[in-house]
């Protein structure tokens, strides 16, 4: 009987502790990257998104559902089609048209995915770099060039491979957001100049 109890007991403790990480990570998620909507005087006709880190990890990351002793991992994800797709549309969002032609070209410097887990305890991080390059139209020369950098941490607990790249994704955004925070005061530094 007492067997009994402590395995209900175990099973109840074990779904409320996946419930909370759940509604940790969600709110996580849902919270905003841009702190205020950034709008450059940019026509963009192109965009081009490459990967400049020297290695990558090919190996899958995997993480256990369940732990009782502490484990962990670091990896560096290849670029994916979906990570160019996201880091395309996050610079299309910022450019507001104008005079000023650009071909644009975004090289992700750094990036990496890790977790660590023990019984009850969880730490996810996603981490990148991402440099933005402003390429005249007409005469192929280099107009403007930045960094953003952006490093996301959540600890919960329970890790899954499915939030870490959700994580990883939100923070290819917001080194996006970062870099175009400077483009922006770039281009009405710019403006201004011309018209004087």
């Amino acid at each position: 009987m007492k067997i009994r109890v402590v395995a209900v007991l175990s099973v109840l403790v074990f779904l409320l502790t996946l419930g909370c990480a759940a509604k940790i990570k969600r709110n996580f998620l849902n919270e905003p990257y841009r702190s205020k909507e950034i709008s450059a005087a940019l026509t963009i006709t192109g965009i081009e998104v490459v990967d400049g880190r020297t290695t990558v990890d090919t190996a899958t990351l995997i993480i256990p559902r369940f732990t009782f002793k502490k484990v962990g991992d670091t990896i560096v994800p290849p670029l994916s089609a979906e990570q160019v797709k996201i880091i395309k549309d996050e610079i299309a969002h910022y450019a507001s048209g104008g005079k000023t032609s650009v071909r644009v070209k975004a090289t992700i410097k750094t990036g990496i995915k890790e977790y660590s887990m023990g019984f009850f305890y969880a730490r996810e991080y996603a981490g990148a770099d991402v440099t933005i390059e402003l390429l005249d139209t007409l005469h192929n020369t280099l107009l403007f060039s930045t960094t953003g950098e952006a490093g996301n941490e959540v600890k919960s607990t329970r890790a899954d491979t499915v939030f870490l790249e959700s994580l990883y994704r939100k923070v290819l955004k917001t080194c996006v957001y970062k870099a175009f925070e400077s483009i922006k005061e770039f281009m009405e530094k710019r403006t201004k100049e011309e018209n004087h």
